[in-house]
């Protein structure tokens, strides 16, 4: 099972020593991880400490490291490029695919996260807003030219969370919780991204030009609703639930949910590097389709 890894606090010295992991404060080791064990790092705090040896480990074996704000949103992510041996040969594949190909890659994936969605909506209940995004699946163009994804999203979170939700609104806990939720996801992608060769900026349907993880963020939709769920969770227990360590650890365990993919059941991790290789045989058209992980 990977971990992924939350530090917080202040003043925290972060380092490698004998392949692990260390976090210490004043000479007193907080946590020591076999790096082995490590998914991705999310770090937040105030006046911490990185060490060069720490920081090439992370890039050297292909682990994320998530910075965050004051406010504890992600703000900045470390990603070693180039870590496979096929990498320069795949980028080219990656430059080279046709833009219908890329168009209807991005069908794919909205189908798919409209699905997702629709499910989940299901299980809650709201069955007349799941009715109504499993039919806009059947109206997705090549490249979501029409934009659906955008139509089902106001109904998605609106149906959740009442009609004056906005995922704007930074006063919003949910906001706070979806946030950071996601990190998890988005790290676990770029993880997958980067292992199997894909520039992670070379994307089918978000800007490049601003963002060098636009395919992290592309291939991560359809996997939004893993998080989604388990915000549901959190906030079922709790309406008034804010982002504290402890409800950090719960939104952290999104990334060992066991899912299905291919009719086989997996940790979700596991899941999305197979993903993201079916994303990629999609490309060299070695495949007429991508295969999602789905919720079992």
């Amino acid at each position: 099972m990977w971990r992924i890894i939350d530090i917080g606090g202040t003043d925290i010295v972060i380092h490698i020593r004998h392949r692990n992991m260390v976090a210490e404060r004043n000479g007193e080791i907080l946590q020591s991880i076999p790096m082995s064990d490590i998914n991705s790092i999310v770090c937040h705090g105030d006046g911490n400490m990185y060490s060069d040896h720490f920081m090439r480990y992370c890039i050297e074996n292909s682990i994320p490291l998530v910075l965050c704000n004051e406010k504890h949103l992600p703000c900045g992510m470390f990603l070693a490029f180039n870590q496979n041996n096929l990498s320069a040969s795949r980028i080219e594949e990656q430059v080279k695919v046709s833009l219908p190909r890329k168009k209807n890659a991005w069908r794919q994936i909205v189908e798919a996260k409209l699905s997702a969605q629709a499910d989940l909506l299901e299980e809650i209940g709201q069955k007349s807003d799941a009715q109504f995004i499993r039919n806009q699946v059947r109206n997705v163009l090549s490249g979501d030219s029409s934009n659906r994804e955008a139509v089902c999203a106001k109904v998605f979170f609106q149906s959740i969370y009442g009609n004056s939700f906005s995922r704007g609104n930074d006063d919003d806990n949910a906001n706070h919780l979806l946030d950071y939720a996601y990190t998890i996801i988005r790290s676990a992608v770029a993880r997958a991204v980067v292992s199997t060769g894909l520039h992670p900026g070379i994307s089918l349907f978000h800007s490049n030009r601003i963002n060098p993880y636009a395919l992290v963020d592309d291939l991560m939709e359809p996997l939004r609703p893993f998080a989604d769920r388990k915000v549901i969770e959190l906030l079922k227990k709790n309406p008034r639930c804010e982002l504290t360590p402890h409800t950090k650890r719960v939104l952290i365990e999104i990334a060992n949910s066991i899912t299905q993919f291919r009719n086989k059941n997996y940790e979700l991790t596991y899941a999305v590097g197979l993903y993201v290789q079916s994303y990629y045989h999609y490309l060299i058209s070695k495949s007429d389709r991508i295969d999602f992980p789905t919720n079992c």
